[in-house]
């Protein structure tokens, strides 16, 4: 057991620093469950994931710097916990969306396209759900929802 906003806090606080990105802003929100009971290992390395393509995913130089947000919807009742990321870059490509989490499907001319399959792998892993959708104002949104 441990506590996923602790966590993912802690993700979002390194990603834009260790990506040399500081200007953009990574901001964790919403109502979180106090602990979750599930692999932290695997899923800190899936929320490091998505934020690190989040990150990425913002242009460099785009004068305002960029934002990243990390939402949490927690439903006790039926012990989920719902998890937006959503980006202020371009979004996704409409043809590489359908593929999105295939293995070697990828955007990035230095990407391996494994990011995203091995994080549907450990969200599944989980019993939770991972769908990636492009937003009204452009970026991406990845909702996972996981057990409490």
């Amino acid at each position: 057991d441990w506590s996923p906003r602790d966590v993912i806090e802690e993700v979002a606080a390194g990603v834009p620093r260790d990506l040399g990105r500081p200007e953009v802003v990574v901001t964790v929100g919403g109502d979180w469950p106090p602990l979750l009971h599930a692999d932290e290992g695997l899923l800190r390395q899936t929320f490091a994931n998505l934020l690190r393509n989040a990150v990425e995913a913002i242009p460099p130089g785009s004068g305002t710097g960029g934002r990243v947000t990390v939402t949490a919807a927690h439903d006790p009742e039926a012990g989920m916990v719902r998890i937006e990321v959503a980006d202020s870059g371009p979004g996704i490509p409409p043809a590489v969306l359908d593929r999105l989490f295939t293995p070697f499907v990828t955007t990035k001319e230095k990407g391996t396209g494994l990011g995203l399959a091995l994080a549907q792998k450990a969200i599944v892993f989980h019993d939770g759900s991972i769908t990636a959708a492009n937003t009204e104002q452009g970026g991406a949104l990845f909702v996972i929802t996981l057990p409490v």
